[in-house]
């Protein structure tokens, strides 16, 4: 959330307030002190924005898509583990993307949504690095976790023979962990960057403070976002366009539907579904992800280009991110789809059990 317009007024109330003015420029001072408290008091109210209307749109965003993205992502990696037969690479892959959705939901959303609420920071040095981090984390991750699953659907389809070989259960948790630790590297900069900034204004015994990112210097932080912009979505993209290109080509051929017998059809017809599962969530995490860092790298660039007020809403795009991948397995995983039926199905009885079952005092 840019808050840089209010960083500047901070700034000049500071410059004003009596209690930061050296005696020998008192003169110079037009202000009286209960004038400057009052500036003071009125700034720091009008920071709670619970009553304006763009933060009660965005307050009734984020409810549905924190309570959708946490109890979708959790059902999710219930189903896979609770099921022997749905722990499969590409669901260990998709399980992936689940815990990097449910460490979004939990850590961020709270944090944004909080401070969309009271743009003043109030959480602590350690959730303002903590906040951050992990959404450059789990943003990371997600893509990484889909570059990889896109190579694992080529191999799939393209040399079959080979998927069992080189794709099975430990090699695809070592390139998971892997996948954590390169997105936690990535991710680094920020724990040292973002920082709590005080004012204080002791004559009145007021503090004011917010998370925000120092860099050494301004070139550092555009450089930081062409880099995100270029990891986090040229290459990635571009090996998952070249993958998925390279599956069409071969789907399409006439070599590939001669090797491929009666039995093994029924197999690519299964892969090819996935296929278009990843397909869809790849399209689905450009589309929410783009404005957001589109924005952010435009205001690093050229502040004066675009309104700070369209980014909390690609921020909020972003984040509804998470909420949406569990709604596509559902849709374009019937796998997926019978066991979480099956999941609430179960749980729906339960609960009527609970409800029908006679008291003990009657029994």
């Amino acid at each position: 959330m840019d808050q840089r317009n209010d960083l500047l007024e901070l700034t000049y109330l500071m410059e004003l307030a009596p209690c930061n003015i050296s005696d020998g420029d008192t003169s110079m001072y037009n202000f009286s002190q209960s004038t400057a408290h009052a500036m003071i008091i009125e700034y720091r109210d009008r920071m709670l924005t619970i009553q304006e209307p763009t933060t009660i749109a965005l307050l009734c965003l984020y409810i549905p898509t924190f309570l959708f993205a946490l109890g979708g992502n959790m059902l999710v990696v219930y189903v896979v583990f609770r099921n022997p037969h749905m722990r499969r690479v590409k669901n260990l892959f998709l399980v992936n993307l689940a815990i990097a959705d449910i460490a979004v939901t939990l850590v961020c959303i709270p944090m944004v949504a909080g401070q969309t609420v009271f743009r003043i920071w109030v959480y602590g040095e350690f959730m303002c690095k903590v906040s951050g981090y992990m959404q450059a984390l789990a943003v990371t991750c997600s893509i990484f976790t889909l570059t990889a699953l896109s190579m694992d659907r080529y191999i799939a389809i393209k040399c079959p023979m080979s998927l069992r070989r080189i794709s099975g259960h430990c090699q695809a948790i070592r390139m998971l962990l892997a996948i954590w630790l390169l997105s936690g590297l990535f991710a680094c900069p920020i724990l040292f960057i973002r920082r709590v900034y005080t004012v204080e204004f002791s004559c009145f015994d007021i503090e004011i403070s917010y998370c925000i990112e120092r860099w050494p210097r301004s070139e550092d932080r555009q450089i930081y976002s062409i880099l995100v912009m270029v990891i986090t979505y040229a290459l990635p993209l571009t090996v998952v366009g070249v993958c998925y290109g390279l599956i069409g080509r071969a789907l399409c051929s006439d070599e590939f539907h001669r090797k491929t017998s009666d039995s093994s059809a029924t197999i690519m017809l299964g892969r090819k579904r996935v296929a278009r599962m990843l397909i869809a969530l790849i399209v689905v995490f450009v589309v929410c992800w783009l404005p957001y860092n589109a924005c952010s790298l435009v205001l690093d660039l050229r502040p004066e280009f675009i309104g700070s007020l369209i980014l909390p809403f690609t921020m909020w795009l972003g984040h509804a991110h998470s909420a949406v991948n569990p709604v596509l397995y559902w849709f374009l995983n019937k796998s997926f789809q019978h066991c979480m039926r099956k999941v609430l199905q179960c749980s729906g009885q339960r609960r009527n059990g609970r409800r029908e079952s006679p008291s003990p005092q009657y029994v």
